[in-house]
């Protein structure tokens, strides 16, 4: 190879042992309270089994089960299926990802995917109507909480660091209005209150 000052150097690619396996498709879907995790793959090359992990952040992850290879001896060049039901998800954002790892210990990781179970469906607010203060239950503790009057002019603003916080309305006018809870990951859940 000419490297530009005149001499011809050697090189070469160094050989890179293939990756277990082509993975066709990855998907993770919501089904009630559980996550049906599908996924397929073609050309199986020395490939071992399929570690099933977990996230709520996608920074720590967690191995929570594991799929043999359904392969002879860790090779094929079908079209191979499998399915994992994941019983238990958290509440919130559930990240998956899918670890897979050859005969020989190598791994790689396939594209994350993304279930939510909306946490803000167990949020109460009571008393509604209220006279002045008004309590929300079932908060992570990081939701930041607005408040709007009916035309639409932010009248209040806090940010829950609880899993319960009491707000109080007494400075607002009586009248309704529309409550916004935003969780972490952007999850937004409106409710109408009543100051009366």
């Amino acid at each position: 190879m000419y490297n530009g000052f005149g001499e011809v150097e050697d090189y070469y690619i160094p050989f890179a042992e293939p990756l277990p396996l082509n993975l066709l498709n990855f998907d993770a879907i919501k089904k009630g309270n559980l996550v049906q995790l599908n996924w397929s793959t073609s050309l199986t090359h020395n490939n071992n089994d399929f570690d099933i992990e977990r996230s709520s952040d996608g920074i720590n992850w967690t191995d929570i089960n594991f799929v043999n290879s359904n392969t002879d001896n860790g090779n094929s060049n079908l079209k191979i299926e499998y399915y994992y039901t994941d019983k238990a998800p958290a509440k919130g954002l559930n990240l998956y990802r899918l670890k897979q790892k050859n005969i020989k210990g190598k791994y790689d990781y396939s594209l994350v995917r993304k279930v939510n179970f909306d946490i803000l469906n167990n949020i109460n607010i009571y008393p509604n109507p209220t006279t002045d203060n008004v309590k929300i239950e079932g908060l992570i503790g990081d939701e930041k909480i607005t408040v709007y009057d009916i035309t639409g002019r932010l009248v209040l603003e806090t940010k829950a660091n609880q899993s319960s916080v009491s707000i109080s309305l007494g400075k607002l006018a009586n009248g309704a209005y529309q409550m916004n809870i935003v969780s972490a990951d952007g999850t937004v859940s409106s409710y109408k209150i009543v100051k009366k």
